[in-house]
């Protein structure tokens, strides 16, 4: 039995899913590369024509600074036409403007706006580098001129001169780049994307094979376990109709193997029934019909009130009529039978159970509440799993295997619907079961 344990688990986390985890995950660390890849190569870029940027600024500004001596004794009108800083000078996108010792503007050069102040201070601190400015679309540069005295004693400050450009054009480059990267990166993302769903495809079709065999191997199994066990069954309960011919001894003896049987025939058809309609969803086609809710829910209430009234618990049912859902029958039946049979294990002699039914607009909850010993907090999360029972749970009912639960879930989401747990240890539980209404 364990190894059909393991093979069912198996499949039933792994096949249903793995052709999109795939998928999901090769786009997904594609779209990480291209994007990290293009924004290195943007930010690169930048960088560069940044760079360019002051290079040629700071070449400006270099090549300007004989003209403000000149400036300062005859003024801008005196300078030549035919300066070498002239020759990459633009009139509509540089300005070059000279400063005295002071910061005073003594003159400038070029038609391009700039409102950026000089500031002295920061000027000073950078003492023989040059100061970057960026204000709006404007970068300047600023450096200080100093000359040695007429004894080369010592060096004295004459002025500044600051070269500005207009960062328009760059600016228009960054767009362009930032469409061109865009552009290229969706166009690869797509083609990233076609030729992932093939590779998925190609990755998952040996895969495919191996699980269809592995859940058929699983299959075989349990059906074939389900021959012996039926003969083991019937021939306990012949034992069982002849007590004159067996010891009282033996009849306890028979009725534990008898039991034992029940369960293990329960498993297999809990095991098989999971497998067909959990591990491979596509594999068993639903006999979806309208039902009335109402009958469907009374059917399930005669079944389980004489066990309800065995044990001495209250058992209150409040349904409402006209209310149509879409689903199979059986399996619904099952779902809502495998919750009224968990509140019966684990409720005690005195506590209540109550079947009630709200009403939403589009929806239906089949709500199941009872005052029986509650789960934990820190367990909640865990009850719809394959096979898991809690502590307290095993020590209530050791007969169990922890797959009702997990069944009723299964044929919820089958139905387009889903179960909800609230429960507080000591108090009860809620099961809320919520469908679509035709």
């Amino acid at each position: 039995m364990s190894l059909i344990t393991i093979l069912t688990q198996f499949l039933r986390q792994t096949f249903p899913y793995i052709r999109k985890r795939l998928l999901l995950a090769y786009i997904i660390i594609m779209t990480i590369i291209l994007g990290t890849a293009e924004t290195s190569l943007y930010f690169f870029l930048i960088h560069i024509l940044h760079q360019q940027l002051d290079h040629e600024l700071l070449t400006l500004v270099e090549v300007a600074t004989p003209s403000l001596n000149t400036i300062e004794t005859r003024g801008i009108e005196s300078l030549e036409r035919n300066l070498s800083w002239r020759n990459f000078f633009s009139q509509e996108q540089q300005s070059l403007e000279w400063y005295d010792a002071d910061g005073t503007l003594l003159a400038k050069e070029g038609n391009l706006a700039s409102y950026l102040p000089l500031s002295l201070d920061r000027v000073k601190e950078q003492k023989d580098a040059p100061l970057f400015q960026q204000d709006a679309n404007i970068r300047a540069v600023t450096i200080s001129v100093y000359e040695s005295d007429l004894e080369d004693t010592d060096i004295i400050l004459k002025g500044y001169i600051r070269a500005s450009e207009s960062t328009t054009n760059i600016q228009s480059t960054f767009s362009k780049l930032r469409l061109g990267l865009g552009l290229g990166g969706s166009t690869a993302l797509i083609l990233v994307s076609i030729s992932s769903i093939y590779l998925t495809q190609q990755a998952v079709k040996p895969i495919q094979k191996v699980f269809f065999h592995l859940g058929q191997f699983t299959s075989d199994i349990s059906h074939q376990l389900r021959t012996p066990l039926t003969r083991i069954s019937m021939a306990t309960e012949i034992l069982l109709t002849h007590k004159e011919a067996i010891q009282p001894s033996d009849a306890r003896k028979i009725n534990i193997i008898n039991g034992a049987t029940e369960q293990m025939k329960r498993l297999i058809e809990d095991m098989l029934f999971l497998l067909r309609n959990d591990s491979f969803p596509n594999s068993t086609k639903l006999e979806k019909k309208t039902i009335s809710l109402n009958q469907l829910l009374q059917e399930v209430i005669e079944e389980f009130e004489p066990a309800f009234a065995r044990q001495g618990i209250e058992f209150q049912a409040q349904l409402v009529n006209r209310v149509l859902i879409k689903g199979d029958t059986a399996h619904l039946h099952r779902l809502f039978a495998n919750i009224l049979d968990n509140s019966l294990s684990y409720t005690h002699p005195g506590d209540k159970v109550h079947l009630y039914v709200e009403k939403y607009r589009r929806k239906i909850a089949i709500c199941i509440q009872d005052t029986g010993i509650g789960i934990a907090s820190d367990d909640l999360p865990h009850i719809f799993q394959y096979f898991w029972r809690s502590e307290v749970a095993k020590q209530q009912q050791r007969d169990r295997f922890g797959l009702g639960l997990t069944i009723a879930q299964t044929v919820a989401k089958q139905h387009n619907g889903d179960i909800f747990v609230t429960s507080k240890v000591g108090s009860g539980s809620l099961f809320k079961v919520v469908l679509p209404i035709v």
